[in-house]
Order: structure tokens, then sequence, then C-alpha cells
């Protein structure tokens, strides 16, 4: 993959993880997080946290699930990772 192809990818799974996870923030969820965590919520966005969190995760998402998926011709990476997170939110809800 060249450079250039590679930053295209980061770019469009960056603007793909900040729609989903903003639509989730900002609308699905808003009020549950408020009426739960409320306390733990800072009042405002600690934007230079929030900014390095979202670039390092995506490039995360390519090294360990996109890429490896590309090179191989396998979607490997991906299940694992949505299996895993299935696993343990299944583990973690049954002992609630």
């Amino acid at each position: 993959m060249t450079t250039s192809r590679l930053l295209q990818t980061y770019a469009v799974s960056l603007l793909a993880f900040l729609v989903l996870d903003f639509t989730w923030l900002g609308l699905v969820a808003r009020g549950f997080y408020k009426d739960q965590l409320g306390h733990l919520l800072a009042p405002d966005v600690r934007w230079l946290p929030a900014i390095l969190f979202y670039m390092l995760y995506v490039v995360a998402v390519l090294v360990f699930a996109v890429l490896p998926a590309v090179e191989r011709g396998m979607v490997w990476g991906g299940v694992l990772t949505a299996t895993v997170a299935t696993v343990g939110y299944l583990f973690a809800a049954r002992g609630m």
C-alpha cells in the first residue's frame, strides 16, 4: 500500500469513527451518560486528550485489523476484535 493510500485509508477510517462515535455520544446515549455518569463527567471537554485518543485508536484499528486484512485478503483482525469485545461484554453483563 502506498503512503498516499495509507493516509487516505486513515482519513476515511477516522471520519467513520468520528461520525459513529459523535452520533452515539451526542444523540443516542447523551441522556444516559448525563443521568448515569454526570457526577464523573468534567464540565468541559478536554480536547487535546480526546483528539489524541481518537487518532491513536484509529491507528490501532488500521494496524491490527485493516492492514492485515488488506495484505492477506482476510478480515481476521476485525472479526477477532469484534468477537473479543462481544465476549467481554457478555461476561461483564452476566455478572451485573
